[in-house]
Protein backbone atom coordinates (compact mmCIF):
# COMPACT_ATOMS: atom_id res chain seq x y z
CA UNK A 1 0.00 0.00 0.00
CA UNK A 2 0.74 3.49 -0.98
CA UNK A 3 0.37 6.63 1.61
CA UNK A 4 -0.18 9.77 -0.28
CA UNK A 5 0.25 13.09 2.01
CA UNK A 6 -1.67 16.30 1.11
CA UNK A 7 -0.28 19.78 2.86
CA UNK A 8 -2.36 22.92 2.46
CA UNK A 9 -2.49 26.17 4.16
CA UNK A 10 -6.28 27.15 3.84
CA UNK A 11 -6.78 30.81 2.34
CA UNK A 12 -9.26 30.67 -0.22
CA UNK A 13 -12.69 30.81 0.22
CA UNK A 14 -12.83 26.79 -0.42
CA UNK A 15 -11.18 23.99 -1.93
CA UNK A 16 -11.27 20.48 -3.06
CA UNK A 17 -8.90 17.72 -2.98
CA UNK A 18 -9.44 14.90 -5.28
CA UNK A 19 -7.79 11.47 -5.36
CA UNK A 20 -7.85 9.94 -8.96
CA UNK A 21 -7.62 6.69 -9.93
CA UNK A 22 -5.64 7.07 -13.87
CA UNK A 23 -8.65 7.03 -16.60
CA UNK A 24 -10.61 4.88 -13.46
CA UNK A 25 -13.36 5.84 -10.37
CA UNK A 26 -12.84 8.83 -7.96
CA UNK A 27 -11.16 7.37 -4.86
CA UNK A 28 -11.47 10.20 -2.20
CA UNK A 29 -12.24 13.83 -2.29
CA UNK A 30 -12.32 16.30 0.14
CA UNK A 31 -14.66 19.87 0.61
CA UNK A 32 -13.20 22.40 3.16
CA UNK A 33 -14.76 25.83 3.71
CA UNK A 34 -12.92 28.45 6.04
CA UNK A 35 -15.17 31.31 7.99
CA UNK A 36 -12.17 33.18 8.95
CA UNK A 37 -9.20 34.88 7.46
CA UNK A 38 -6.80 32.87 9.59
CA UNK A 39 -4.38 29.94 7.72
CA UNK A 40 -5.40 26.95 8.93
CA UNK A 41 -2.90 23.56 8.54
CA UNK A 42 -4.62 20.20 7.22
CA UNK A 43 -3.32 17.35 6.49
CA UNK A 44 -4.59 14.76 4.44
CA UNK A 45 -3.75 10.91 3.93
CA UNK A 46 -5.32 7.89 2.40
CA UNK A 47 -4.13 4.54 1.55
CA UNK A 48 -3.63 3.55 -2.53
CA UNK A 49 -2.75 0.88 -3.91
CA UNK A 50 -0.19 0.50 -6.27
CA UNK A 51 -0.87 2.32 -9.59
CA UNK A 52 -1.01 5.49 -11.41
CA UNK A 53 -3.03 8.67 -9.55
CA UNK A 54 -3.79 11.88 -10.97
CA UNK A 55 -4.22 14.63 -8.24
CA UNK A 56 -6.20 17.13 -8.48
CA UNK A 57 -7.21 20.28 -6.29
CA UNK A 58 -10.00 22.57 -7.29
CA UNK A 59 -9.82 26.34 -5.57
CA UNK A 60 -12.66 28.71 -5.20
CA UNK A 61 -12.15 32.68 -5.15
CA UNK A 62 -13.24 35.92 -6.41
CA UNK A 63 -9.82 37.05 -7.26
CA UNK A 64 -8.76 35.11 -10.94
CA UNK A 65 -5.07 36.85 -10.94
CA UNK A 66 -4.77 34.93 -7.37
CA UNK A 67 -6.23 31.12 -8.66
CA UNK A 68 -4.02 31.77 -11.84
CA UNK A 69 -0.90 31.59 -9.65
CA UNK A 70 -1.46 27.91 -8.56
CA UNK A 71 -1.67 26.38 -12.32
CA UNK A 72 1.78 24.98 -11.24
CA UNK A 73 1.17 24.11 -8.17
CA UNK A 74 3.61 21.70 -6.69
CA UNK A 75 3.22 18.79 -4.90
CA UNK A 76 5.33 17.06 -1.68
CA UNK A 77 5.24 13.26 -1.94
CA UNK A 78 6.74 11.40 1.69
CA UNK A 79 7.65 8.23 1.29
CA UNK A 80 10.10 5.07 3.23
CA UNK A 81 12.84 4.10 1.46
CA UNK A 82 12.86 0.13 0.88
CA UNK A 83 16.36 -0.13 2.41
CA UNK A 84 17.52 2.30 4.87
CA UNK A 85 20.51 4.51 3.72
CA UNK A 86 23.62 4.75 6.43
CA UNK A 87 25.47 8.01 6.44
CA UNK A 88 29.50 7.26 7.68
CA UNK A 89 30.62 9.57 9.89
CA UNK A 90 34.14 10.85 10.68
CA UNK A 91 35.78 12.53 13.19
CA UNK A 92 37.59 15.26 11.03
CA UNK A 93 37.12 16.65 7.66
CA UNK A 94 40.18 15.56 5.74
CA UNK A 95 39.04 12.00 6.42
CA UNK A 96 35.93 12.78 5.67
CA UNK A 97 37.11 14.11 1.91
CA UNK A 98 39.30 11.14 1.15
CA UNK A 99 37.06 8.41 3.09
CA UNK A 100 39.53 7.56 5.38
CA UNK A 101 39.38 6.63 9.07
CA UNK A 102 35.91 6.72 10.49
CA UNK A 103 34.52 8.02 14.16
CA UNK A 104 33.24 4.79 16.34
CA UNK A 105 33.60 6.00 19.43
CA UNK A 106 34.29 9.17 21.35
CA UNK A 107 34.60 10.56 24.83
CA UNK A 108 32.79 14.31 25.19
CA UNK A 109 33.81 16.54 28.02
CA UNK A 110 30.80 18.77 29.50
CA UNK A 111 30.44 22.09 27.53
CA UNK A 112 33.24 20.65 25.04
CA UNK A 113 32.15 20.93 21.06
CA UNK A 114 32.92 18.09 18.94
CA UNK A 115 32.81 18.40 15.30
CA UNK A 116 31.34 15.29 13.23
CA UNK A 117 31.25 14.94 9.48
CA UNK A 118 29.03 12.92 7.66
CA UNK A 119 29.98 11.91 4.26
CA UNK A 120 28.01 12.47 0.82
CA UNK A 121 26.38 9.25 -0.32
CA UNK A 122 27.96 7.27 -3.52
CA UNK A 123 26.17 7.93 -6.42
CA UNK A 124 25.43 4.11 -6.74
CA UNK A 125 23.37 4.14 -3.53
CA UNK A 126 21.01 7.22 -5.20
CA UNK A 127 20.76 6.09 -8.41
CA UNK A 128 20.30 2.34 -6.72
CA UNK A 129 17.37 4.15 -5.10
CA UNK A 130 16.17 6.32 -8.17
CA UNK A 131 17.02 9.53 -6.46
CA UNK A 132 17.21 12.74 -7.99
CA UNK A 133 18.29 16.25 -7.44
CA UNK A 134 15.19 18.02 -5.86
CA UNK A 135 14.73 15.16 -3.02
CA UNK A 136 15.69 15.80 0.22
CA UNK A 137 15.78 11.97 2.93
CA UNK A 138 15.02 12.57 6.23
CA UNK A 139 15.96 9.95 9.25
CA UNK A 140 17.37 10.52 12.65
CA UNK A 141 20.87 10.23 14.41
CA UNK A 142 22.02 9.44 17.93
CA UNK A 143 25.22 9.88 19.49
CA UNK A 144 24.55 7.66 23.27
CA UNK A 145 26.19 4.65 23.08
CA UNK A 146 23.96 2.33 26.16
CA UNK A 147 20.68 1.34 24.60
CA UNK A 148 18.35 3.40 26.76
CA UNK A 149 20.60 6.88 25.79
CA UNK A 150 19.98 6.42 22.04
CA UNK A 151 15.73 6.11 22.93
CA UNK A 152 15.81 9.44 24.28
CA UNK A 153 19.04 10.93 22.20
CA UNK A 154 17.55 11.26 18.96
CA UNK A 155 18.13 14.37 16.66
CA UNK A 156 16.76 14.69 12.95
CA UNK A 157 18.84 14.86 9.99
CA UNK A 158 18.14 15.96 6.56
CA UNK A 159 20.47 14.92 3.63
CA UNK A 160 19.45 17.16 -0.01
CA UNK A 161 20.08 15.01 -3.01
CA UNK A 162 22.90 17.13 -5.02
CA UNK A 163 23.80 16.08 -8.43
CA UNK A 164 26.05 14.01 -9.65
CA UNK A 165 29.44 14.26 -10.69
CA UNK A 166 29.38 14.66 -14.65
CA UNK A 167 31.59 11.76 -16.41
CA UNK A 168 32.31 12.78 -19.82
CA UNK A 169 32.04 9.88 -22.28
CA UNK A 170 34.78 10.02 -25.25
CA UNK A 171 33.94 9.03 -28.89
CA UNK A 172 37.64 6.83 -28.20
CA UNK A 173 35.86 4.93 -25.40
CA UNK A 174 33.00 3.41 -26.61
CA UNK A 175 33.43 -0.47 -28.02
CA UNK A 176 33.75 -0.78 -31.64
CA UNK A 177 31.65 -3.36 -33.42
CA UNK A 178 34.62 -5.66 -33.80
CA UNK A 179 36.41 -4.81 -30.40
CA UNK A 180 32.92 -6.68 -29.18
CA UNK A 181 33.15 -9.33 -31.42
CA UNK A 182 36.65 -10.18 -30.25
CA UNK A 183 35.38 -9.66 -26.60
CA UNK A 184 32.07 -12.37 -27.31
CA UNK A 185 34.65 -14.90 -29.42
CA UNK A 186 36.74 -14.92 -26.32
CA UNK A 187 34.02 -15.04 -23.88
CA UNK A 188 32.80 -18.04 -25.69
CA UNK A 189 36.25 -20.07 -26.31
CA UNK A 190 36.62 -19.81 -22.72
CA UNK A 191 33.68 -20.49 -21.38
CA UNK A 192 33.93 -24.09 -23.96
CA UNK A 193 37.48 -24.66 -22.59
CA UNK A 194 36.00 -25.72 -19.15
CA UNK A 195 34.14 -27.99 -20.93
CA UNK A 196 35.58 -30.11 -23.20
CA UNK A 197 37.67 -32.98 -22.41
CA UNK A 198 40.45 -35.07 -24.38
CA UNK A 199 41.44 -33.82 -28.29
CA UNK A 200 38.36 -31.29 -28.00
CA UNK A 201 40.01 -29.94 -25.38
CA UNK A 202 43.61 -29.37 -26.55
CA UNK A 203 42.34 -28.33 -29.92
CA UNK A 204 40.34 -25.98 -28.27
CA UNK A 205 43.05 -24.34 -25.63
CA UNK A 206 45.42 -24.30 -28.78
CA UNK A 207 43.29 -21.80 -30.55
CA UNK A 208 41.92 -19.86 -27.71
CA UNK A 209 46.11 -19.35 -26.92
CA UNK A 210 47.31 -18.67 -30.17
CA UNK A 211 44.58 -15.76 -30.69
CA UNK A 212 44.42 -14.63 -27.50
CA UNK A 213 48.23 -15.20 -26.30
CA UNK A 214 47.73 -13.07 -23.27
CA UNK A 215 44.61 -13.42 -22.11
CA UNK A 216 44.65 -14.92 -18.70
CA UNK A 217 41.06 -16.10 -18.72
CA UNK A 218 42.12 -18.73 -21.39
CA UNK A 219 45.02 -20.12 -19.25
CA UNK A 220 42.30 -20.50 -15.77
CA UNK A 221 39.99 -22.05 -17.93
CA UNK A 222 42.41 -24.63 -19.20
CA UNK A 223 43.53 -25.29 -15.74
CA UNK A 224 39.90 -25.50 -14.63
CA UNK A 225 39.46 -28.59 -17.04
CA UNK A 226 42.70 -30.16 -16.52
CA UNK A 227 41.79 -30.40 -12.72
CA UNK A 228 38.34 -30.33 -12.08
CA UNK A 229 37.10 -29.45 -8.52
CA UNK A 230 36.30 -33.28 -7.13
CA UNK A 231 36.07 -33.38 -3.87
CA UNK A 232 38.05 -36.96 -3.27
CA UNK A 233 40.82 -35.84 -5.98
CA UNK A 234 41.44 -32.43 -4.00
CA UNK A 235 41.96 -33.79 -0.27
CA UNK A 236 45.03 -34.99 0.90
CA UNK A 237 45.50 -38.53 2.11
CA UNK A 238 48.15 -38.78 5.23
CA UNK A 239 48.07 -42.98 4.57
CA UNK A 240 48.63 -43.11 0.41
CA UNK A 241 50.40 -41.41 -1.95
CA UNK A 242 48.70 -38.80 -4.47
CA UNK A 243 47.38 -40.93 -7.40
CA UNK A 244 48.82 -38.76 -9.95
CA UNK A 245 52.10 -38.44 -12.16
CA UNK A 246 54.68 -36.33 -12.11
CA UNK A 247 54.32 -35.41 -15.64
CA UNK A 248 50.13 -33.87 -14.39
CA UNK A 249 51.80 -31.89 -11.86
CA UNK A 250 54.40 -30.53 -14.09
CA UNK A 251 51.92 -29.68 -16.57
CA UNK A 252 49.49 -27.89 -13.86
CA UNK A 253 52.49 -25.83 -12.62
CA UNK A 254 53.70 -24.79 -16.18
CA UNK A 255 50.29 -23.50 -17.11
CA UNK A 256 49.87 -21.45 -13.11
CA UNK A 257 53.17 -19.99 -14.55
CA UNK A 258 51.53 -18.34 -17.67
CA UNK A 259 48.73 -16.95 -15.54
CA UNK A 260 50.56 -15.50 -12.57
CA UNK A 261 53.16 -13.94 -15.35
CA UNK A 262 50.40 -12.50 -17.13
CA UNK A 263 49.37 -10.39 -13.94
CA UNK A 264 50.89 -7.66 -12.25
CA UNK A 265 50.67 -8.57 -9.16
CA UNK A 266 52.01 -5.63 -7.54
CA UNK A 267 49.74 -3.39 -9.15
CA UNK A 268 47.18 -5.85 -8.48
CA UNK A 269 48.43 -5.37 -4.60
CA UNK A 270 47.84 -1.38 -4.44
CA UNK A 271 44.76 -1.13 -5.94
CA UNK A 272 42.96 -3.46 -3.40
CA UNK A 273 45.38 -1.81 -0.82
CA UNK A 274 42.93 1.87 -2.12
CA UNK A 275 40.55 3.21 0.70
CA UNK A 276 38.27 5.65 -1.78
CA UNK A 277 38.61 5.52 -5.79
CA UNK A 278 37.46 8.29 -7.13
CA UNK A 279 37.80 7.67 -10.92
CA UNK A 280 34.89 8.22 -13.03
CA UNK A 281 35.26 4.41 -14.13
CA UNK A 282 36.03 2.94 -10.52
CA UNK A 283 33.16 0.17 -10.98
CA UNK A 284 34.64 -0.64 -14.24
CA UNK A 285 38.26 -1.11 -12.99
CA UNK A 286 37.10 -2.73 -9.93
CA UNK A 287 35.57 -5.41 -11.18
CA UNK A 288 38.78 -6.18 -13.91
CA UNK A 289 40.56 -6.03 -10.68
CA UNK A 290 38.26 -8.69 -9.11
CA UNK A 291 38.48 -11.56 -12.20
CA UNK A 292 42.27 -10.64 -12.17
CA UNK A 293 42.50 -11.48 -8.02
CA UNK A 294 40.29 -14.80 -9.13
CA UNK A 295 42.42 -16.16 -11.43
CA UNK A 296 45.73 -15.28 -9.46
CA UNK A 297 44.62 -17.17 -6.27
CA UNK A 298 42.90 -19.96 -8.15
CA UNK A 299 46.39 -20.18 -10.30
CA UNK A 300 48.50 -20.42 -6.94
CA UNK A 301 46.13 -22.73 -5.38
CA UNK A 302 46.32 -25.46 -7.83
CA UNK A 303 50.31 -24.39 -8.08
CA UNK A 304 50.81 -24.89 -4.99
CA UNK A 305 48.80 -28.10 -4.78
CA UNK A 306 50.65 -29.49 -7.67
CA UNK A 307 53.81 -28.75 -5.57
CA UNK A 308 52.53 -30.62 -2.84
CA UNK A 309 51.66 -33.87 -4.39
CA UNK A 310 55.47 -33.51 -6.25
CA UNK A 311 56.67 -33.02 -2.61
CA UNK A 312 54.85 -36.33 -1.48
CA UNK A 313 56.16 -38.37 -4.88
CA UNK A 314 59.46 -37.07 -4.51
CA UNK A 315 62.40 -38.98 -2.50
CA UNK A 316 64.15 -37.13 0.30
CA UNK A 317 66.96 -34.84 -0.78
CA UNK A 318 67.80 -31.46 -2.13
CA UNK A 319 65.23 -31.61 -5.09
CA UNK A 320 62.47 -32.73 -2.16
CA UNK A 321 64.34 -29.52 -0.29
CA UNK A 322 63.84 -27.31 -3.11
CA UNK A 323 59.94 -28.45 -3.56
CA UNK A 324 59.18 -27.04 0.18
CA UNK A 325 61.46 -23.78 -0.74
CA UNK A 326 59.18 -23.56 -3.68
CA UNK A 327 56.24 -23.81 -1.89
CA UNK A 328 56.51 -21.70 1.26
CA UNK A 329 57.19 -18.66 -1.46
CA UNK A 330 54.00 -19.88 -3.27
CA UNK A 331 52.01 -19.96 0.10
CA UNK A 332 53.19 -16.18 0.93
CA UNK A 333 52.27 -14.98 -2.68
CA UNK A 334 48.55 -16.46 -1.95
CA UNK A 335 48.10 -14.90 1.23
CA UNK A 336 48.55 -11.29 0.23
CA UNK A 337 45.31 -12.10 -1.35
CA UNK A 338 43.28 -14.10 0.62
CA UNK A 339 43.56 -16.22 4.20
CA UNK A 340 43.89 -20.05 4.04
CA UNK A 341 39.51 -20.05 5.76
CA UNK A 342 38.57 -18.22 1.85
CA UNK A 343 36.55 -20.65 0.01
CA UNK A 344 38.75 -20.70 -3.15
CA UNK A 345 42.33 -21.41 -0.96
CA UNK A 346 40.46 -23.78 1.76
CA UNK A 347 41.82 -26.58 0.26
CA UNK A 348 45.15 -25.68 -0.55
CA UNK A 349 45.26 -24.91 2.75
CA UNK A 350 44.53 -28.90 4.10
CA UNK A 351 47.27 -29.81 1.17
CA UNK A 352 49.93 -27.35 2.87
CA UNK A 353 49.40 -28.41 6.26
CA UNK A 354 49.17 -31.66 5.44
CA UNK A 355 52.43 -31.35 3.51
CA UNK A 356 53.63 -29.75 6.42
CA UNK A 357 52.03 -32.34 9.15
CA UNK A 358 50.76 -29.69 11.01
CA UNK A 359 48.06 -31.79 11.37
CA UNK A 360 46.52 -29.24 14.06
CA UNK A 361 45.64 -26.26 11.54
CA UNK A 362 44.94 -28.67 9.10
CA UNK A 363 41.91 -30.25 11.28
CA UNK A 364 40.51 -26.61 11.78
CA UNK A 365 40.01 -25.77 8.00
CA UNK A 366 38.62 -29.27 7.99
CA UNK A 367 36.26 -28.62 10.22
CA UNK A 368 35.57 -25.63 8.43
CA UNK A 369 34.54 -27.31 5.67
CA UNK A 370 32.48 -29.96 7.16
CA UNK A 371 30.16 -27.23 8.77
CA UNK A 372 29.90 -25.46 5.51
CA UNK A 373 29.77 -28.67 3.25
CA UNK A 374 29.95 -31.91 4.97
CA UNK A 375 31.14 -35.18 3.06
CA UNK A 376 32.10 -38.28 4.07
CA UNK A 377 35.44 -37.91 2.76
CA UNK A 378 36.00 -35.24 4.94
CA UNK A 379 34.79 -37.28 7.90
CA UNK A 380 38.14 -39.96 6.54
CA UNK A 381 40.51 -36.95 6.38
CA UNK A 382 39.44 -35.59 10.16
CA UNK A 383 40.32 -39.11 11.35
CA UNK A 384 43.37 -39.50 9.88
CA UNK A 385 44.81 -36.11 11.22
CA UNK A 386 43.39 -36.97 14.52
CA UNK A 387 45.42 -40.24 14.52
CA UNK A 388 48.45 -37.95 13.55
CA UNK A 389 47.89 -35.63 16.29
CA UNK A 390 48.06 -38.87 19.20
CA UNK A 391 43.81 -38.67 19.54
CA UNK A 392 42.76 -42.14 19.01
CA UNK A 393 39.79 -41.29 20.61
CA UNK A 394 38.26 -39.01 18.31
CA UNK A 395 39.21 -40.88 15.59
CA UNK A 396 37.62 -43.86 16.84
CA UNK A 397 34.28 -41.36 17.56
CA UNK A 398 34.33 -40.19 14.03
CA UNK A 399 34.44 -43.39 12.32
CA UNK A 400 31.81 -44.80 14.50
CA UNK A 401 29.47 -41.92 13.70
CA UNK A 402 29.74 -42.18 9.92
CA UNK A 403 27.63 -44.97 9.11
CA UNK A 404 24.77 -43.21 10.82
CA UNK A 405 25.30 -39.48 8.84
CA UNK A 406 26.41 -41.34 5.53
CA UNK A 407 23.81 -44.31 4.90
CA UNK A 408 24.54 -46.03 1.92
CA UNK A 409 20.52 -45.91 1.28
CA UNK A 410 17.38 -44.66 3.69
CA UNK A 411 14.93 -47.02 4.99
CA UNK A 412 11.41 -46.38 3.49
CA UNK A 413 8.61 -45.30 5.83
Amino acid sequence: MKELQFLFVETYISQQNFSLRYKQHLVKWVDEVSEDKTPQLTLYSVKLEKGEYVLRLNVRHESRSLLEKLLELPVLLQQKLPVPLLLDVYGDHHQALIGGKKLTATTVLSDAPVPVYFAALPPEKLSRNNLTVGQTLTGTVTFAKDELGRKVDIYNLQYIVCEAPKRNSKEKDKPKPNDEYTDAYKDFLVNWIGKLEGEKLEEAYEQASSRFPECAAVHAAYLLALDPASEPKHLPNANETPEVTTAWCQQIITISKKVTSMIDQEKLLAFFGIRNDTRPDANKIKQENEKLRGYLVDALCRRGTALCRLYLLATPGAARDSLMESLRANTADLLKLVDFTDSKAIQYGVWYWFTGQQWARAVKLLQRMQEERPSRELDERLAQAYRQLGWPHLAHTTQRAMPARYPPAYRPF
